[in-house]
């Protein structure tokens, strides 16, 4: 199984088109969108903020995704396009995601255990440890649950509210342990590959400014407990030059965070049958992370 992997695209509609004109060219069997799909019409501080953003996600996703998934079907009708939204994405734009799913043009990994190629399994992740951010669907907490933070919201299919007490609302709901041990079990972890808007910590997919580490010890855990061959990640776009790497592993797993970037779009791409081979990104050259170490 051949295929491309980009996250944190944010609705641009260029790095899109060069991602799929890339997969028609390269002729690959699938493309994965790892989450922050969706752009923003700006800050959001009130409700009329978040109602327009809401709106302008919903726009986007039939204005342009959806046409633009449906000419890639014509062209590459046996490349699957499958993503797992991120934090930026809001709940309420499910439902016109739903809708490009409905049509076949898109498949939802998030909470799913899909069958791909080859007799492989992709399994998908959408959340995100709690962080200050004014969309709150995607985030859970993980360890102490953050103090409250103004200009939050929290949407579904009705449109967006405000979330007056953001720590009630995270102690309302599962944690990130709780969420990332109900995902799917693979059946077979040698041909699995995770699929999460959220690297594991500590790894260099997760690296940030300062030392810092933005990923999730959730994951990390079910990493260090499942041992897929691959975990295919994202949210902490500057993470390859922070760390001078695309790759890191976790045990056995190699784990992947492409990045992003804001003058050329960012995807690695890989043969799941032929790992040895390596991984190559768009940008940044070539890695071999399934070598063995030692």
């Amino acid at each position: 199984m051949r295929l491309a992997f980009a996250t944190d695209l944010h609705g641009r509609e260029d790095f899109y088109k060069r991602l799929l004109e890339h997969a028609w060219r390269a002729r690959l069997d699938a493309v994965i969108l790892g989450g922050d799909l969706l752009p923003h019409g700006g800050e959001v501080v009130g409700l009329e903020d978040a109602a327009a953003d809401v709106a302008y996600q919903a726009s986007f996703v039939h204005v342009f995704l959806e046409p633009l998934l449906a000419q890639f079907a014509r062209i590459a009708p046996s490349c699957r396009v499958l993503y797992v939204p991120g934090e930026h994405d809001w709940g309420a734009s499910d439902a016109a995601l739903g809708a490009v799913c409905d049509r076949g043009l898109l498949h939802a990994l998030a909470g799913r255990r899909v069958e791909a190629p080859g007799g492989f399994e992709l399994v998908g992740c959408a959340w995100v440890p709690a962080l200050v951010h004014p969309i709150l669907d995607r985030l859970r907490a993980e360890g102490p649950i953050p103090a409250p933070w103004p200009h939050a919201f929290a949407s579904d299919g009705s449109g967006a509210k405000p979330v007056a007490d953001t720590g009630a609302w995270l102690g309302g709901r599962a944690d990130l342990a709780g969420e990332v041990s109900a995902l799917p079990a693979p059946r077979v972890p040698a041909r699995t590959v995770l699929v999460s808007h959220a690297p594991p910590i500590g790894t260099r997919t997760d690296a940030e400014s300062a030392g810092r580490h933005g990923g999730s010890v959730a994951v990390r855990a079910w990493l260090e407990r499942v041992q897929p061959m691959l975990a295919l990640v994202g949210h902490c776009a500057d993470a390859p030059y922070r760390s001078g790497a695309v790759c890191d592993r976790v045990g056995a797993t190699v784990v992947a965070n492409p990045g992003q970037g804001a003058l050329a779009p960012h995807w690695i791409e890989l043969d799941l049958a032929d790992p040895r081979a390596g991984v190559r990104h768009s940008v940044l050259g070539a890695e071999r992370p399934f070598e063995p170490v030692g």
